[in-house]
């Protein structure tokens, strides 16, 4: 029995120094492959630091060289000691270049960067100098004390900022600002056309300030932001409009033709026209468009007074419309107006908003589509009848002008 006990311990002891073993020797090998990564890792980052400096040293001595030779020989075009060429292909297609820049320097602004490293940046700087030239001019210029040259009148940025509110206060119906960047300008504007791309046609006509003008441009420009927005815009997901009084009218007409010729300032047949002649309005007064200060979007108010022929109450009720217009690119126009009836009691409990959506059907034809909503502002036993009325109101107001306007664009 006793010996039955001690084979029994030495088996117990020899199972824990077994397991003892067991865990010593996967530590060991848990520890062996880390250390074992780390060192690979170690002598990937010694060859990546080593094959820098190379680069490194490469480059600079390529640069040394560079200089030297052109030293040497008196005959060969100097090139910039900041210009680095990766080979001949690319050191003959920089002489062009090399020339701009050496015109750029000490006639254009745009002066505190170094020469461009690649031929890329280099073509990017001539093409940024050359929009400069060509909208601007010859500019007076100076030097400071570290030989910058700079602009004395204004800095080029203040200039497109001046010459984007002197747009925005000519020609109302513009989608985006031009950009502050001249490089951003170029890159959206496709190199020298930044110009006529984001100003349109010029004459050169100049101002007090020496800004250059346009005089002579179309109203309607396109971008792809603009584009962008009117499908947003035109799908129904900026506004709920709960009927529609016109769907997909076409007019023969474009776009530009349709705006100039009801609802620009100088229309041709304006509100106004319409107003008199359809429906008998009278005492129509209409101010014109102001810039809400975006560039976008232009605000003006209507105000008239409208025969009814209700039994009872005014014979005549002054009306009030707020017009909001939004130009977006060559892809539409949308006409968005909120009509209150003041100082008539009842009347003046709700507000009809409606929207107009004016888009080129093809190069000659325009596609209108108009939708509206009675919207109560005030709590009225009359609700009903109310909202019933202004909804057929509302579609007669536009069948009447979806034939109207085809009668006199025929007059054209």
């Amino acid at each position: 029995m006793p010996q039955f006990n001690r084979d029994k311990t030495t088996n117990t002891w020899e199972v824990r120094i077994r397991t003892i073993l067991m865990k010593t020797a996967t530590h060991f090998l848990v520890f062996s492959s880390v250390f074992g990564i780390l060192l690979v890792l170690l002598r990937l980052d010694q060859t990546a630091f080593a094959s820098l400096r190379n680069s490194a040293s490469v480059l600079c001595w390529s640069h040394f060289l560079s200089r030297y030779r052109t030293a040497k020989n008196s005959n060969a075009p100097k090139k910039d000691s900041n210009v680095f060429y990766r080979n001949e292909k690319d050191k003959e297609k920089d002489d062009s270049l090399n020339d701009v820049y050496k015109q750029r320097s000490p006639t254009f602004i745009l002066k505190q960067t170094m020469p461009s490293v690649s031929l890329k940046d280099a073509a990017a700087n001539a093409i940024m100098d050359s929009v400069v030239k060509a909208y601007f001019g010859e500019v007076r210029q100076d030097k400071d004390e570290e030989g910058y040259v700079f602009e004395e009148e204004t800095s080029l940025q203040e200039r497109l900022k001046n010459i984007y509110k002197q747009r925005s206060s000519i020609f109302m119906l513009r989608r985006t600002k031009p950009s502050l960047s001249l490089k951003n300008a170029a890159t959206n504007a496709v190199m020298n056309s930044v110009v006529k791309a984001y100003f349109g046609e010029y004459d050169r006509s100049e101002d007090e300030k020496g800004i250059v003008l346009e005089e002579k441009t179309s109203l309607f420009e396109d971008n792809v932001p603009s584009e962008n927005a009117w499908i947003e815009l035109s799908s129904g997901k900026n506004h709920s409009y709960g009927e529609v009084a016109i769907k997909d009218k076409i007019f023969e007409c474009n776009l530009d033709t349709f705006f100039t010729s009801f609802w620009s300032n100088s229309a041709k047949f304006p509100l106004s026209t319409y107003l008199n002649e359809m429906w008998n309005d009278t005492d129509v007064s209409i101010s014109e468009w102001k810039d809400s200060g975006d560039g976008f979007t232009m605000k003006r108010r209507v105000t008239y007074q409208h025969p009814t022929n209700a039994r009872m109450g005014p014979k005549v009720v002054p009306i009030t419309k707020e017009q909001v217009i939004q130009k977006y690119g060559t892809h539409g126009i949308s006409l968005s107006t909120t009509t209150r009836i003041i100082g008539v009691p009842i009347a003046d409990s709700f507000v009809i908003e409606d929207r107009i959506l004016i888009s080129p059907h093809d190069k000659k034809r325009t596609v209108m589509t108009a939708q509206f909503s009675v919207n109560f502002v005030k709590t009225t036993l009359f609700k009903k009848t109310l909202e019933k009325d202004s909804r057929q109101g509302m579609k007669d107001y536009w069948e009447v002008f979806s034939k109207w306007a085809p009668r006199v664009i025929e007059t054209f």
